[in-house]
């Protein structure tokens, strides 16, 4: 695993893009995360490539430009919502174990 800046050229060089297998990106930075994809496929066509986008164009035109996956975080949690809701249905009592479980990660992460 690496962290740094996508848009430090030095950065993306210490990368060796032409050998990752996967790259997951969480830039929320459309034109970041564009320059970071352009750079990857110009030298690697065989990597995963998930990246962020909270815009349904912008994710589009990620896909155009090669990311394999795209996550949506508007989409990606009503996919889970609903699928939380028919695995759990009415039982309060599961709900109250789910509201648990997210107030302890919300409180782990609490600043």
């Amino acid at each position: 695993f690496k962290y740094g800046y996508a848009e430090d050229v030095e950065f993306l060089h210490e990368l060796h893009l032409q050998n990752i297998k996967m790259c997951v990106s969480t830039i929320p930075d459309f034109k970041t995360s564009s320059l970071l994809l352009k750079r990857i496929r110009q030298v690697n066509k065989s990597a995963v490539v998930v990246m962020l986008s909270h815009d349904i164009h912008n994710a589009k035109e990620l896909y155009e430009h090669g990311a394999n996956y795209v996550m949506m975080p508007h989409y990606l949690s009503a996919e889970y919502t609903s699928r939380m809701i028919a695995r759990l249905g009415l039982d309060k009592k599961e709900f109250e174990e789910e509201k648990t479980k997210h107030l302890a990660y919300i409180k782990e992460r609490e600043v």
